[in-house]
């Protein structure tokens, strides 16, 4: 009967032991899987901002392409080059016409 009492004992104490390891198990992947979603939250609110800086950026990028864009085709428009070419010297001149020898003469 002692060694029957010894063995319920026993059993119980196991019990207790496994059910505190599977607690504290149970507890240590929680406090892990807690830590990880922190991790990954600062993460991804990380690359949220840097997602809307580039994005920011890229819009003042293609709003200066466009004012160039458009500078360089107000430079080319026909009275800016007209202009210009007066002011550095050029003139319109009449075209010059060359006249060509006829098919079976020589020259």
């Amino acid at each position: 009967m002692a060694q029957a009492h010894k063995r319920t004992r026993t059993r119980a104490a196991d019990q207790a032991l496994s059910l505190r390891t599977v607690f504290f198990v149970l507890l240590a992947l929680a406090i892990l899987f807690g830590w990880l979603h922190a991790i990954l939250s600062l993460e991804i609110a990380s690359t949220g901002r840097q997602i809307q800086l580039r994005t920011e950026e890229l819009a003042a990028l293609q709003r200066e392409n466009n004012l160039l864009r458009w500078q360089v085709a107000e430079a080319m428009s026909p009275e800016k080059l007209a202009g210009r070419a007066r002011e550095m010297g050029y003139e319109l001149r009449p075209p010059l016409y060359l006249s060509l020898a006829q098919a079976g003469s020589r020259p």
